[in-house]
Formats: C-alpha cells, sequence, structure tokens
C-alpha cells in the first residue's frame, strides 16, 4: 500500500509538472531573479534594528494570523484512501506521522527561505532567528490543526497570542538562552495537539475534497473546477437573505447588491487589504529603505499608486460582473421587472459606496487631507458614471475600462 501511494504521489507530479511547464519555468525564472536580487543588494537584517525589525515581525506574525483564519483545510494531509485502508490497524498512526513529517520538513524549507532572505550567506552564524521562525511555524501549524478538530476559540486565541509574544520577544531580545522557553512552549503545545479527538468523518471529506481539486487542477480541468467552486459556494452558510431586508420596488436590487457585497468571499477581502496594506508600508514606514527601487520615494509612490489603482479596479470588476451576470439571465428568458438602467444604477450607487466606505479611511491614514479626498471621489463618481453607463455597448466596454482606470491610476496620486 505504501508502495502504491508512493508512485500516485509520483504520477501526480510528472502529470502537473507536464501541464504546467511553461508556469513552472516562469516561476523558476522569478525566484532567480529575486534570489539574484536579494544577493547583489546584501543583508536586509543588517538594516533591521529597532523598530524596523519589531515591524517586519509584527507583520509576519499578523499574516500568519489570518492565513489562520483563511484556511481551512487539515495541515496534516494523507491520501483519502489510506483512511479506509489503515482505520482499524496500528499503522495508521504511521501514516499520519508521515503527514506530519512532511508538514514539518514544509516548514523548514519556509524557515531557511526566510532565513536566507534576511541573513544571506550568514545562516549558520544566525541558528537563533532560524530556529524561532521554524518553532513558531510549527506552532501555528499545531493551531491550524486544533482548529480543524473544534478546539474552543479561547484556547487557539490564548496559544496564538502567547506563541506570538514569545516569538516577538526572543526576536527583540537575541538571546539564546530565551530560545529554551519557547521549546518548552512547543513541546507543551505539541502534547496538547496530540491528544486532540480527530473528527475522522470531518477529516475524511476534507481529504476527499482536496484530492478532488488536485486532481481538476494537475489535469486542467476547467469544467471540473467551475463545478467543485459552485458546490463550494451552496455549501457556504448565510446568515442574511433578501426577504430579511426591507423590500420594495425601489430598493430590490439595492438590497440584492448589498447582500453580495457582504457575501464577497475571504480570499478576496484578504487579497484586497494585502493590497491596501502595502500601499502603506511603501509609503508611510522605511522598512524598505535600503532595498533597490523600493527604497526610491519616488518609485516606490508609483508602485503604491498602482496597487492602489488595482484595488479599485478589482472593486469596479466585482460589481460590473454581478450587472454582466443579471443581464445574462434576462438574455436566457429570466424575467426581470426592471430596465438596464435601473439595474445598473443601483449596483453603482452600492459599488460607489462601498468605496466611499474604503477611501475616506485610506485617505486619513495616508494624511491626504480633505480636499484631495473629496477631490479624488468626485473623479471617482465621474469615471464609474460613465465605465458603468458603457455597460450597454460591449464593443465600448473594454475600450472604456482601459481608460476609466488609467484615470484612476494617474488621479490616485491625489492620495499619497
Amino acid at each position: 500500500m505504501f508502495r502504491y501511494f508512493w508512485l500516485e504521489s509520483f504520477r501526480e507530479t510528472k502529470i502537473q509538472i507536464k501541464n504546467y511547464r511553461l508556469e513552472l519555468l516562469g516561476l523558476v525564472l522569478s525566484g532567480g531573479i529575486f534570489l539574484k536580487i536579494i544577493l547583489t543588494w546584501g543583508t536586509v537584517a543588517a538594516a533591521l534594528s529597532g523598530e524596523k525589525k519589531t515591524v517586519v515581525w509584527g507583520v509576519f506574525c499578523l499574516v500568519c494570523f489570518f492565513y489562520l483564519i483563511q484556511h481551512k483545510n487539515p495541515v496534516f494531509s494523507i491520501n483519502p484512501a489510506a483512511i479506509h485502508y489503515f482505520f482499524n490497524s496500528p499503522f495508521l498512526k504511521y501514516v499520519m506521522l508521515l503527514a506530519v513529517l512532511k508538514t514539518v520538513c514544509v516548514r523548514a524549507v519556509i524557515s531557511m527561505a526566510l532565513a536566507s532572505v534576511l541573513y544571506r550567506k550568514d545562516i549558520l552564524g544566525n541558528l537563533l532567528p532560524l530556529l524561532c521562525i521554524f518553532t513558531y511555524l510549527i506552532l501555528i501549524a499545531c493551531v491550524q490543526w486544533q482548529k480543524f478538530n473544534g478546539r474552543h476559540p479561547v484556547i487557539l486565541c490564548g496559544i496564538y497570542l502567547c506563541s506570538s509574544g514569545l516569538f516577538l520577544w526572543i526576536q527583540q531580545m537575541e538571546n539564546p538562552a530565551f530560545v529554551i522557553v519557547m521549546l518548552l512552549w512547543l513541546v507543551l503545545v505539541g502534547i496538547y495537539t496530540c491528544r486532540t479527538d480527530i473528527k475522522w468523518g470531518k477529516y475524511f471529506a476534507a481529504l476527499s475534497y482536496m484530492e478532488k481539486v488536485n486532481f481538476a487542477g494537475r489535469h486542467r480541468n476547467t469544467a471540473a473546477m467551475q463545478q467543485l467552486a459552485a458546490e463550494h459556494s451552496a455549501r457556504k452558510e448565510h446568515y442574511i437573505y433578501l426577504y430579511s431586508l426591507p423590500l420594495c420596488r425601489r430598493t430590490a436590487l439595492i438590497c440584492k447588491a448589498f447582500i453580495e457585497t457582504i457575501r464577497t468571499g475571504k480570499n478576496v477581502i484578504l487579497v484586497m487589504a494585502f493590497l491596501l496594506f502595502c500601499s502603506v508600508i511603501l509609503t508611510k514606514t522605511m522598512v524598505f529603505a535600503d532595498v533597490p527601487l523600493l527604497g526610491d520615494p519616488y518609485a516606490a509612490r508609483l508602485i503604491a499608486m498602482f496597487i492602489f489603482s488595482t484595488f479599485i479596479a478589482n472593486i469596479k470588476e466585482v460589481y460590473a460582473r454581478q450587472i454582466l451576470s443579471i443581464t445574462e439571465k434576462h438574455k436566457k428568458g429570466f424575467f426581470i421587472p426592471y430596465s438596464f438602467t435601473e439595474i445598473v444604477a443601483s449596483y453603482a450607487l452600492v459599488c460607489y459606496m462601498s468605496m466611499v466606505m474604503l477611501v475616506v479611511p485610506f485617505g486619513m491614514i495616508m494624511e491626504a487631507g480633505c480636499k484631495n479626498i473629496l477631490l479624488f471621489l468626485m473623479v471617482l463618481l465621474a469615471v464609474m458614471l460613465l465605465f458603468f453607463s458603457a455597460m450597454r455597448r460591449e464593443r465600448m466596454l473594454r475600450l472604456c475600462n482601459i481608460l476609466t482606470n488609467i484615470v484612476i491610476f494617474a488621479c490616485s496620486g491625489m492620495l499619497f
């Protein structure tokens, strides 16, 4: 059976390399360029002192926190067929042990990569931060496993906060004696994790779903991936429905657009929040002051403007797809008692209000001033009216989309 699992893994890797050879080549080239940049401009750790170091490691802990919230799959994954084959045998614990070792090896590689970026060739001379990063990632994996098996959220928050606090404290103090405290904490959390009762039904269902997604992805089966995405979306629990809101003919479309806004996926929200966070980090902090290109104030400002305009364009595209979805259903025979102008006006209103609620706090963080914020919102209103009014003509839509994105990018400088 173990030989079968190894052969199956080998076949899967071979098929994935065959179907994604161009993408993998691009990743290798990108990694090589990134490695050359790292080796050219030297050690980041030399610039990470005091507040910079606290900010960088604090961002790292925050990224791990968002990863815990967003990631729902089991961190220790095995082939779902192994559960059927080994469930009533003593070999199942060895299969789980192999899954744990695989996760530990992956975390070790990630730790080495982070340490190589931060300390370049002096990794052996900086075993303390390397060991801290590795220990912290293992602690995050333990919290993720307990979260999957239904541990109480208060306990999980306590473990995460204690682990993050110890990690930041040790990185700040740089005393080898303090690493022993973190290792003892890892032992305690590890013992507690080993006593976690595995929900085998939930575990098998998650592994089966992961296997279906991976199989469709390896074979580039677009139809299967769309079907899995539709099934996954249908299984989501919703707490606000259309009949929960005050409905009349004038507000029905606005309520529908509002509900679709609330039901935006976590991945989309996290990506958009990450874009805004990168814009702030590039322009309001000195974390990348010693990095070529990013350290140049003018280049950093242009990159931040591009990131922010991408954020606005993505919001615009989300509502545009919703409008096109409704009109497409109407063309296929679904009766909608609204004209195209009424549909566009309702969604454009909700889209603009969403942008206002995001742009105003962002402008205040960037200290752009009330005048620049209001001027940018006026330009944004004109751009939204132009874009949504052009949706009636499909030939003009692509050109109008490009022009509005250029205007948004040019005018986003008001906020920076």
